[in-house]
């Protein structure tokens, strides 16, 4: 019943048009930053997927978790050529995180951090909703996949706003406990 009711308020939520989003970071901390950003619309299609040139190192932590170092992002564009297409996809769209908390955090640093102007409206957390429908044990978007029957992907900002993706349409789903 509260499964029911929880999947009811997030079918509400979800009315206006929203996207997925899922960031690497180079740390956790209050002077870490994004060095991936992905944001998937609720059709599947990649709105945004780019690698960022971070000013912060990255933490061997956070290597060791998504793989990449500064190795890989010789190449990548700086934070201000990527923010603005990041800002075009959010505009006008609910913001859908795993981890809202967190993303909306290191989006907000980076920004800072790059002089860039910061402005998000509205933000759903897929970690509480999926706590709300699924259980309270529910701590991360791997084991929230695995309890609807989905395969966590390699932990990239890409395939992971897709498995958040696929995460959210299978919790509005009636059969899902």
């Amino acid at each position: 019943m509260l499964a029911r009711r929880a999947r009811a308020a997030l079918r509400r939520r979800l009315e206006a048009p929203w996207c997925v989003l899922d960031t690497e970071t180079t740390g956790l901390g209050p002077r870490d930053e994004v060095l991936e950003v992905a944001v998937v619309d609720p059709a599947g299609a990649l709105l945004v997927g780019s690698l960022v040139q971070p000013r912060a190192p990255i933490t061997r932590e956070s290597s060791r978790v998504h793989g990449l170092g500064l190795a890989s992002l010789v190449d990548a564009p700086p934070w201000t050529d990527v923010w603005p297409s990041v800002r075009a996809a959010l505009e006008d769209r609910t913001l859908v995180a795993f981890h809202a908390a967190f993303d909306v955090r290191l989006l907000r640093q980076t920004c800072a951090r790059h002089g860039q102007p910061f402005a998000i409206r509205r933000v759903e957390c897929l970690r509480a909703w999926s706590r709300r429908i699924l259980g309270r044990d529910v701590h991360s978007l791997a084991h929230a996949a695995a309890r609807v029957g989905l395969e966590p992907p390699r932990h990239r900002a890409e395939p992971d706003a897709r498995l958040a993706r696929a995460l959210l349409l299978r919790l509005l789903e009636e059969d899902v406990v």
